[in-house]
């Protein structure tokens, strides 16, 4: 069955400088780790100073990156919500429509339908999101641990420190943002079945609908594709 997804190209620009913010970290720790050996050896020990260059510009580039995909990201979860909006209520607010990207086109359009593919974004949302959670916490704080080590040990100069921390202060601040959003998609998801498992009213699926599109614009967080779909075999 063919699928069509006209925010899709957005997504995968995001994913894209998402790929550089990933890789940019483990390249920076690289070097700060091979700066010391090479100090040791004389004869290239000059290399030392233009790799704390390069690790600074680094550190720089994994913040241009973050803030670029944030934007792009942000302008996709924009068109994605008008898709959203137009599956659920039958409106034209996009300018393209999705096809069978939804699973609950059986359901007849109105709020019901909306709370209902709130709902299936949440439950795969929060699944993600906690699935990729001890990663995250793992990359910062070893991260982290390796630049306040170096910082006590007195390798790192005050201003080059200063830039260089940028990558893991980053990293942990996405780790406890993703603590964030697990928690929050969590008490969500309990509410959603609360209401589908018994009696509920509009305003009950209204609210839970602005609680899931408020965190998820808030955190502005991309979701795993590769953990995404080892949830859906």
């Amino acid at each position: 069955m063919n699928k069509k997804v006209p925010f899709k190209n957005n997504f995968d620009s995001a994913k894209k400088w998402e790929t550089w913010s990933n890789v940019l970290p483990y390249i920076s720790i690289f070097l700060l780790l091979a700066v010391p050996v090479i100090k040791k050896i004389s004869n290239i020990s000059f290399l030392a100073h233009w790799l704390d260059i390069i690790n600074c510009m680094i550190g720089i580039g994994f913040a241009i990156c973050q803030f670029i995909g944030d934007c792009i990201h942000f302008n996709a979860e924009t068109f994605r919500r008008d898709e959203f909006i137009d599956n659920a209520l039958g409106s034209k607010l996009a300018e393209q429509r999705s096809k069978n990207y939804y699973t609950n086109d059986n359901l007849a359009c109105g709020l019901y339908k909306m709370g209902v593919n709130s709902f299936e974004s949440c439950f795969f949302s929060y699944h993600i999101s906690k699935q990729d959670l001890p990663c995250l916490w793992f990359k910062g704080i070893t991260t982290a641990a390796i630049f306040v080590l170096f910082a006590i040990t007195g390798y790192a100069e005050g201003a080059i420190f200063i830039i260089q921390s940028i990558v893991p202060l980053s990293l942990l601040q996405n780790a406890i943002k993703q603590q964030i959003i697990v928690s929050r998609l969590k008490t969500i998801l309990e509410k959603y079945r609360s209401i589908f498992s018994g009696p509920h009213n509009e305003a009950d699926i209204l609210r839970n609908i602005f609680d899931y599109e408020g965190t998820m614009s808030w955190a502005n967080t991309l979701l795993n594709e590769k953990t995404y779909r080892k949830l859906t075999v």
